[in-house]
């Protein structure tokens, strides 16, 4: 009776100590290193915004079942300068990381683009597949990672997910006050496959998209689902090629199926760098930006 009660104590300790390591390597893998250290962000402000979803999952309940419903009322946005903001940029973080954990990036390339108005949104939180149906920040479920070509998709909660981030940046847009050609979408990882895929169906036209260390979700049925006023706009992709969160064939692959959908790609690789992002990224992203939202 001792020996069966040990066993089955060692086992139900083991379960959690799993649990913990899984939810540490979602966290790591899926947030940036360096710069967007959540502790760089203690003194940054938030703005309240209006739900446009309001249920949040009470337990783990397989996707199949369910649409995830989002609760997007949590912002970081935030302006350096007086500057009269005529552009704007919506970025959306990776999957266990919440919108603070990029909002440094406005600290990094805001003073070369002072009339940039930068929001970083919060993805709700709700159980993902990978990650024995915990609950943590996601955009959509992911049924596997880590991510490469062929996996397993949710391609019902990724669209639902894309419709939903096309409602946010609608009304961000109306917000700002600025022209849609004034807009870039883009995210790393979970946020940069979701940029993508919004910026290519809005119904508008914007001024391009960045998808860093990110892939396509669903690409055979891309060319039926890209919008034509978004045909001739442009997409920055960047990636690590020892990425082992989203393979760097995610990446090769990818950029193949937007160039054969007739999509403009500036492609960039990194090397040595895993789900990452670096210094030499920063500043294809911000020369990237000038170009495509020049102040004028």
């Amino acid at each position: 009776m001792v020996c069966t009660h040990a066993i089955a104590w060692l086992s139900l300790s083991k379960y959690f100590i799993l649990q913990s390591m899984a939810a540490l390597i979602a966290r790591t893998a899926s947030c940036p290193q360096g710069y967007f250290s959540r502790s760089f962000l203690s003194k940054r402000k938030s703005t309240s915004h209006s739900r446009y979803f309001s249920r949040k999952q009470e337990r783990p309940i397989p996707s199949r079942f369910w649409s995830p419903v989002y609760s997007l009322n949590h912002f970081t946005s935030m302006s350096a300068s007086s500057t009269a903001k005529t552009a704007l940029v919506v970025w959306l973080h990776g999957l266990g990381d919440t919108g603070a954990g990029w909002a440094d990036l406005q600290n990094m390339l805001g003073p070369k683009l002072p009339h940039v108005k930068w929001v970083f949104p919060d993805a709700p939180t709700q159980s993902v597949t990978c990650n024995g149906m915990m609950q943590m920040p996601s955009w959509f479920d992911l049924p596997t990672i880590p991510l490469r070509p062929g996996c397993a998709e949710d391609v019902e909660a990724f669209q639902y997910a894309v419709k939903s981030v096309q409602k946010l940046l609608k009304k961000e847009i109306e917000s700002a006050g600025v022209e849609p050609s004034k807009v870039v979408i883009g995210g790393f990882s979970q946020g940069g496959a979701l940029a993508t895929e919004a910026l290519l169906q809005y119904p508008e036209k914007l001024a391009g998209g960045v998808n860093l260390s990110g892939w396509l979700v669903d690409p055979a049925n891309l060319p039926s689902r890209i919008n034509a006023a978004n045909k001739d706009t442009g997409v920055l992709w960047g990636h690590g090629d020892v990425d082992p969160t989203v393979w760097y064939t995610c990446h090769t692959e990818g950029v193949k199926q937007l160039k054969a959908a007739g999509i403009s790609v500036e492609s960039h690789t990194y090397e040595d760098m895993g789900h990452s992002a670096c210094d030499r990224e920063f500043q294809e992203v911000l020369m990237w930006l000038s170009q495509r939202i020049p102040d004028n």
